[in-house]
């Protein structure tokens, strides 16, 4: 990413990411009603600034050696950006993808505690509220084993689309 393109991002991102997304919740429900729909934003703005530093961070830590090389063989800009910068940045934005798949996973919770008629979420409020504490804790482990299948899931994914980075 060039100076000009981050000086650009930079501010948005820093006035809009610390914004708790769970805050949002009543406008986004006012907007777009208690639907799936409502649940699939919240997620989406959740995840996404987590995925967007990470992929930044990715690309500006790219060594200026690999610009050179490419502008060498005659690379323009876009070209350097497919070629070298997104597979060099590849690693860290699978991280912003784990990353972003607990966070999804924490907010679809709080958005089916929210009005919802079944989920996980839901489940975990119901149980609360007629002190069903067993119920309770099998949602919990129900929620870790999500987060535990999702990330070894993420993982085989990255070692197929990332096969130069080996653990």
């Amino acid at each position: 990413m060039d100076k000009h393109g981050k000086a650009l991002l930079d501010p948005i991102v820093a006035a809009l990411y610390p914004i708790p997304k769970l805050a949002l919740m009543p406008l986004i429900m006012i907007i777009f009603g208690l639907t799936e729909l409502e649940k699939m934003v919240i997620i989406a703005l959740g995840t996404f600034f987590l995925v967007l530093i990470n992929t930044v961070a990715g690309v500006v830590n790219l060594d200026r050696i690999y610009w050179d090389v490419a502008k060498n063989y005659g690379a323009d800009r876009r070209n350097y950006y497919l070629t070298v910068a997104l597979p060099g940045a590849l690693p860290m934005i699978f991280a912003g993808i784990k990353l972003g798949m607990g966070m999804a996973l924490l907010l679809i919770v709080a958005a089916e505690m929210n009005g919802a008629v079944g989920g996980i979420g839901y489940r975990i409020w119901e149980s609360y509220a007629i002190f069903n504490i067993p119920e309770m804790y099998v949602s919990f482990i129900v929620m870790s084993f999500l987060g535990y299948v999702f990330t070894i899931a993420l993982d085989e994914v990255e070692h197929w689309i990332i096969p130069w980075k080996r653990d």
